[in-house]
């Protein structure tokens, strides 16, 4: 699975495609939109429609357009929440070694009763 991310300022719109040449088709489509020149808007209307039915018709060439190979990009959030688990796993032991975290973390073993203590049964 792949995707396009079209991007017009803070606009953007996610076109999926099943296979890689449709996808990089429809970068190329958004690429060769002309772009402004002096102020004047160059238009070169084209439209891109992807695997399930979406469709951006595109007058001007767009902020940006991003390529994503969806398997690749799994690996890389599974990855990326693995290192995040080693630095949770550091942080953890580093702060168990730390005297003035440990020191602040001592309390009464014992939970202390009330002034009085606490009232046996239930209350009249």
């Amino acid at each position: 699975m792949y995707s396009v991310s079209v991007l017009y300022g803070s606009t953007s719109w996610l076109l999926m495609f099943r296979e890689e040449a449709p996808a990089k088709a429809a970068v190329a489509v958004f690429a060769a939109i002309p772009s402004t020149a002096h102020g004047i808007q160059i238009t070169g209307a084209r439209e891109v429609t992807d695997d399930f039915g979406q469709t951006v018709h595109a007058i001007t060439q767009p902020t940006a357009v991003m390529f994503e190979d969806m398997e690749k990009s799994k690996l890389l959030h599974v990855e990326h929440h693995i290192h995040r688990a080693h630095i949770q796993q550091d942080v953890m032991k580093r702060a168990e070694t730390d005297q003035s975290l440990r020191a602040r973390n001592q309390g009464p073993a014992i939970l202390t009763p009330m002034m009085g203590g606490m009232p046996n049964g239930p209350r009249q």
